[in-house]
């Protein structure tokens, strides 16, 4: 049994490609989360922006590391999270100004990057609040009444 066979969960990581992730990914991997970015998937179309959101669909968790100086890109993987109603947590740098308003609500941690006890914390938290996510019953639909003779007037 390979160890990719463990995982029970994928993450996908927003981040610049400069950003140290080690400590991230190893917090990760303790958990059973596999966990990769735009970089590590290979391309299955022309359009970046579709291989993205490709990638942030197949995934359970999304995570966004937001740097002192963040790149828009950041923003609108996040935009493609948040329009697919996709889980996700933001790992914010202490150096970064205001969270945009649109963002306000959203789990977060203001945390290095580095700093591998506050990851572990963010990360347990966010995976207890998936574990709680109601999964809705699909309501069938109501079942009206023929039309009857009614039927030639529609």
């Amino acid at each position: 049994m390979s160890n990719t066979d463990t995982f029970t969960m994928r993450a996908f990581i927003a981040a610049p490609a400069d950003q140290e992730l080690d400590v991230l990914k190893e917090e990760l991997t303790k958990r059973n989360i596999q966990s990769y970015t735009a970089y590590d998937i290979a391309p299955a179309t022309i359009s970046l922006a579709s291989n993205i959101e490709h990638a942030i669909r197949e995934a359970d968790l999304i995570i966004a590391v937001i740097s002192a100086r963040a790149s828009p890109n950041l923003f609108f993987e996040i935009g493609i999270a948040h329009a697919l109603k996709k889980p996700f947590l933001l790992l914010i740098s202490p150096q970064y100004g205001h969270l945009p308003s649109d963002l306000a609500g959203t789990f977060y941690l203001r945390a290095d990057p580095k700093n591998r006890e506050a990851i572990g914390f963010a990360l347990d938290q966010s995976l207890t609040r998936l574990e709680k996510r109601v999964v809705r019953s699909q309501k069938r639909p109501q079942e009206g009444m023929p039309l009857g003779d009614n039927a030639e007037r529609f």
